[in-house]
């Protein structure tokens, strides 16, 4: 493939293309609403068939099987090996329309499956460990190749898989645990757009990056009496240090085969501290729980952009007075800022072995109107759930359906127009040792 120069990174209305498509695909201000299924932004929290039954309720839940999540320190409340394991799928869409409602767009169809893993094993009656493997941040959007907006986005794709082992202890009998727990982060992200050079030409534009991470969590599990528990959940904020590569197509053998050149870009992405209260009340029959998230956003507040080659000397598009000699860096602007999340759930067991659950929570969004993208047309969204389980013997299995349901206007020159996204989620997970 012959090099394609970059360059219009640093002039004109077509470099501000470029230049929002490698800081929105490296930052992913995105979420392929692969996500509604997420926290506000593009953190994703359905990591168990019983939580999303609950409206995403668990830091307080004793019978929460995905504790390594949740809350490790719960872990403690739990007798021999427990293993828990399945996945959500979602099923989202967004459409699009334009201020006049002459364009109309939508997302091409999808089924995302993100898995979600959790192993505890106590040594004593006090000490766990445990172990738990979840995508905490992600997101997978794609419109058709020749929708109005592909110049903002036409595909991307983020993923984290985050390996989180935990200890926890029962001091003695307080009703008061502690856990400590580390994050081993490994993130992929994929980007493409399509640049419209002239009404007859277009070059496409791919990237793709991988980094590693690391982070730590803190729980507190507390039950002083045998109905009422509560619980607190902090996971910490953790940089994911993104190298991938630029690769161009279609200026081949026309007057812009100089100005896109293949190269090796690198950004970092500041993903947040989530800390999450809760508290549960339990009858033998009945279990209701209220959680309250809030996750620091506002870490992510801007992206820089490295490019490893320089703007070749005489190119067209390279500004006067622009540094021929040094490869440019771009800055991109988020400002995103923190954000809660209110969560309710209520469980119901109709025999000992058959329980049906309900949830519902809001979700409020980080994104200010001046930042919000066609990547992520995110807005404060309302939740519902449903979902049921049944035990036998040491082994449960747990169903859960979430609807989500969102819109927003962007008004901000980034392809405006009315935005509609909903998403269908359905938890399925298998258990031993409950």
């Amino acid at each position: 493939m012959k090099n394609k120069a970059l360059c219009l990174f640093q002039s004109s209305n077509r470099s501000q293309t470029y230049k929002h498509l490698f800081a929105t695909g490296f930052a992913l201000s995105t979420l392929a609403f692969s996500s509604t299924a997420f926290a506000a932004g593009f953190a994703v929290t359905t990591h168990s068939g019983t939580a999303t039954a609950l409206g995403g309720v668990g830091t307080a839940n004793s019978d929460e099987p995905n504790s390594s999540y949740f809350n490790p320190a719960a872990m403690t409340e739990k007798k021999g090996l427990n293993i828990y394991i399945g996945t959500t799928v979602i099923i989202p869409k967004i459409t699009y329309e334009s201020p006049d409602g002459s364009e109309k767009a939508e997302t091409v169809d999808a089924v995302l499956p993100p898995p979600n893993f959790h192993l505890a094993f106590p040594f004593t009656d006090e000490f766990v460990a445990g172990i738990g493997v979840t995508l905490p941040y992600g997101l997978t959007v794609e419109y058709e190749d020749d929708w109005v907006g592909r110049e903002e986005i036409r595909r991307q794709r983020l993923q984290t898989i985050d390996v989180n082992p935990n200890v926890a202890y029962k001091i003695g009998n307080t009703g008061l645990s502690l856990a400590l727990g580390g994050q081993l982060v490994f993130g992929t992200v994929e980007l493409e757009n399509t640049n419209i050079l002239r009404d007859d030409k277009e070059v496409k534009a791919h990237i793709g990056g991988t980094s590693i991470a690391f982070g730590a969590t803190a729980a507190v599990f507390y039950k002083p009496t045998k109905n009422l528990s509560f619980g607190l959940n902090y996971r910490s904020a953790f940089d994911l240090a993104f190298d991938g590569d630029a690769h161009f197509e279609g200026e081949e053998g026309t007057p812009f085969e100089n100005t896109f050149v293949d190269q090796k870009v690198s950004t970092e992405l500041h993903l947040p501290h989530a800390i999450t209260a809760g508290v549960g009340y339990r009858t033998e029959k009945i279990f209701v729980g209220l959680d309250v998230g809030f996750t620091t956003w506002s870490n992510y507040n801007q992206v820089d952009l490295q490019f490893t080659k320089p703007c070749t000397v005489g190119a067209t598009g390279c500004d006067v007075g622009t540094d021929k000699t040094n490869p440019p860096t771009s800055t991109i602007q988020a400002d995103w800022f923190d954000a809660p999340v209110f969560r309710l759930g209520a469980e119901y067991k109709i025999t000992q072995a058959w329980p049906v659950r309900v949830g519902a929570a809001f979700d409020m969004s980080p994104i200010p109107d001046e930042n919000v993208a066609p990547s992520l047309p995110g807005n404060d969204r309302a939740v519902i759930t449903a979902g049921t389980g049944y035990t036998w013997n040491s082994f449960r299995a747990d169903l859960a359906y979430m609807l989500v349901l969102t819109s927003r206007d962007i008004t901000n020159g980034k392809q405006d127009g009315h935005y509609e996204t909903t998403a269908s989620l359905i938890g399925i997970n298998l258990g031993y040792g409950f």
